[in-house]
């Protein structure tokens, strides 16, 4: 039901809906193949509320009034990405109607990345540099790109001039770390995270990292390693909301079943490791390993 013109519009906008989005409930046919501000300011709000199905619904409407917008055809490919849809045709489209614009072949980029058409978002990137070339974000996330294709003296070189542009970002620092390490210049590495640590303190991703590249450093003390272990344990600490007290076990179970999800059972020391372990344990061998629960007590 249309709601009266002085209730409030149910766009969120808070204001009234004589005021805000009555001229756009019905879109009038095009005068000159060119959307309204009021049409996309409507558009605008429906994205803001975070109603993206009827973001989606009105976008693809008004896309049948004007199939030349890019501004729309970036809203619904928006509106399908914040709902897990496929939203590449929609920022192929835009990229396409907005070649000028380097957010939009910015974005196409990030699909391409997403979908794991690493050459394609390459290109896209480097198209939106050309045109916007102190833009950190895509020299940065061109970086990833870089790396994931295995070419770190590029990657290396594009978090670099995203720093110069944006000394402040704690997550370039993070991705320059990560490329240092992959080159095997972990005393680099260690300072890059040290950096994006001072820039962001509770970064829990680069304290992650430095612990690992301490571990494979020299300079580095067993009482170096353990301080920033116990800093990494009270900032995650910080970040938990409450503790967890629905354990589905005895109190003082005989056995503990333990379920383990990580990105570390991939190829990786710690998969390896627990594989030999697992792999005991299946074959019976409880005397190789043994752990006898005397008290539950886990944070």
């Amino acid at each position: 039901m249309k709601p009266g013109r002085e209730a409030p519009c149910d766009c969120g906008s808070g204001k009234e809906y004589g005021l805000c989005c009555a001229e756009e409930v019905e879109p009038r046919p095009p005068s000159s193949g060119v959307p309204t501000p009021a049409e996309l300011k409507h558009l605008g709000n429906l994205f803001n509320a975070r109603r993206f199905a009827e973001l989606e619904s009105q976008a693809q409407t008004l896309l049948e009034l004007y199939p030349d917008s890019g501004v729309i055809w970036e809203l619904l490919g928006m509106s399908l990405q914040m709902q897990g849809k496929d939203s590449l045709h929609a920022f192929q489209k835009t990229a396409e109607l907005m070649h000028a614009d380097a957010g939009a072949q910015y974005n196409l980029g990030a699909v391409y990345k997403i979908r794991g058409r690493l050459d394609e978002a390459v290109e896209s990137y480097r198209r939106a540099l050309k045109l916007k070339p102190d833009y950190a974000e895509a020299h940065s996330n061109l970086g990833n790109v870089l790396r994931d294709l295995g070419q770190l003296e590029d990657a290396m070189a594009s978090y670099s001039r995203a720093i110069k542009i944006r000394p402040d970002s704690a997550e370039i620092y993070l991705n320059l770390g990560v490329v240092l390490s992959d080159k095997g210049q972990l005393d680099d590495a260690v300072t890059c995270y040290r950096r994006a640590l001072e820039l962001k303190p509770d970064y829990t991703d680069a304290q992650s990292n430095l612990l690992f590249a301490l571990n494979y450093t020299a300079k580095h003390t067993i009482e170096d390693r353990l301080a920033e272990a116990s800093r990494y344990g009270r900032m995650v600490a910080q970040k938990v909301g409450a503790r967890f007290t629905a354990w589905q076990c005895a109190d003082m179970p005989d056995c503990l079943r333990v379920g383990v999800v990580s990105g570390d059972l991939w190829s990786h020391p710690v998969g390896y490791f627990l594989e030999v372990c697992w792999g005991k344990l299946i074959a019976g061998e409880s005397s190789w390993w043994h752990i006898q629960p005397t008290k539950k007590q886990m944070i």
